[in-house]
């Protein structure tokens, strides 16, 4: 017998319990069919005793002040402290303080304004409207920003897609940053607990196939069938791009074809992630870095890494996206953690068998080879148009589209835009 509710969710992210809890407060009765084995999707918090802190494999800062996450961080109670903002930058060899990172990554996005209406991937922006050389070092670090941040291909990404992100950053205050101290599945864990009985969330769930019509929408996984009078589809953008017949890939009957040409217009970003926890905070031996947050560099493996400031912890963050991912992904943890060892030998100029030596613990999390998500967040080529929109209609009124692919007011990518377009599409069922 096929298992009824009156709306099916597919997906346990943050889009998919967002819409479920909005939707089981007001009395639907909603199930939320999951893959893998865990609820958060691309927010996975894993908590080790060893560790003095959360390991974030996913979704890891709170960027700004979205209304969307702070109004859950006060609901829940949740524990969130402000980071430090010491920005350091690794050239020619050697390690310098950056103060002015944001004020250069601001002299290149105010330059967009000059292309009004027209678009053009960002590397080609930069190549005929930022060509002063004054500017070749903001273009830099501009160009460095948007490949790792946006863990995007600078040669593709829209430069209006990022004046549209700017802009919204400037009034989230995005240069602000904070850190959930208990993890980040504390967002992750309020809003399953909204899903209140009758309403459930199925782990282990795969959709296979969404059959709809005009009065029904069944969903069949491997063994079980669910039914009800509408479905939320949550998938990430990089599942929604796959070719029919690949084991990921999840089909729909009727085909929606305009779906699966807007999910093509837009763009996965990689992201290859490393933990490394020490023995002790090795780095702080140089007085000069006991307050640095952030190290940068587009000349090594691992562009950007990050410590656990204002929580002083024995460990490191090492972050590649965009085209650094690319070098990494699908190599295996040895291979990736030999590049890490590597990267962080040349930053603090210290032997690597001295740093290797420290080491207790390292998780890696390479995103792209994660059959479930295929990447870590979308981004918008140039030449897309209005393919975000499109991605987040309605399909006759029966089946709903949420996640942060279909975020189109500049939240795209952020756990903040896939909040919102979980509310988005519990409003549109409601409505």
């Amino acid at each position: 017998m096929p298992k009824e509710a009156d709306v099916l969710i597919v997906g346990a992210g943050v889009a998919g319990l967002t819409a479920g809890r909005r939707l089981s407060g007001a009395g639907r009765r909603v199930m939320v069919l999951e893959a893998r084995d865990r609820i958060g999707g691309r927010i996975h918090t894993f908590h080790d005793p060893a560790s003095p802190v959360p390991i974030e494999r996913g979704a890891e800062f709170i960027h700004g002040v979205p209304t969307e996450t702070w109004d859950i961080v006060r609901a829940g109670k949740l524990l969130v402290a402000d980071t430090s903002d010491e920005h350091w930058h690794f050239a020619d060899g050697r390690l310098h303080k950056r103060d002015d990172l944001w004020e250069q990554l601001q002299r290149v996005m105010d330059r967009v304004k000059v292309l009004g209406d027209r678009d053009m991937p960002f590397a080609q922006f930069i190549r005929e409207h930022v060509r002063e050389p004054e500017l070749h070092e903001a273009a830099d670090l501009a160009t460095a920003f948007v490949e790792g941040f946006d863990a995007a291909h600078a040669d593709r990404i829209s430069a209006q897609a990022l004046k549209r992100e700017n802009e919204a950053s400037q009034n989230e205050q995005e240069d602000r940053q904070f850190r959930l101290l208990n993890g980040y599945d504390g967002l992750v864990n309020w809003l399953a607990a909204g899903i209140a009985p009758p309403s459930d969330v199925r782990l282990r769930t795969a959709a296979r196939t969404i059959r709809w019509s005009r009065d029904r929408v069944q969903i069949e996984t491997d063994g079980e069938m669910f039914t009800a009078a509408r479905a939320i589809v949550t998938l990430p953008l990089g599942v929604l791009q796959l070719a029919e017949g690949d084991p990921s890939a999840v089909r729909f009957d009727p085909p929606l074809p305009e779906k699966l040409d807007a999910a093509r217009r837009l763009a996965m970003g990689p992201v290859v992630k490393i933990f490394l926890r020490f023995r002790e905070s090795f780095w702080e031996r140089d007085e000069r870095l006991r307050t640095m947050s952030f190290v940068h560099s587009r000349e090594l493996c691992f562009p950007t890494w990050w410590t656990f400031l204002p929580v002083r912890a024995p460990a490191l963050t090492g972050w590649a996206g965009g085209p650094a991912a690319d070098r990494l992904s699908g190599r295996g943890d040895a291979f990736i953690l030999d590049k890490a060892l590597e990267t962080l030998a040349k930053i603090f100029d210290r032997p690597r068998r001295e740093i290797e030596s420290l080491l207790e613990q390292s998780i890696v999390s390479d995103w792209p080879s994660d059959p479930l998500s295929r990447g870590a967040y979308s981004y918008v080529p140039a030449g897309s148009g209005d393919a975000m929109r499109q991605l987040a209609a309605a399909v006759q009124q029966r089946l709903f589209f949420a996640g942060e692919a279909t975020h189109y007011e500049g939240q795209s990518g952020t756990v903040a835009g896939a909040i919102a377009s979980g509310y988005r599409a519990a409003s549109e069922v409601l409505g």
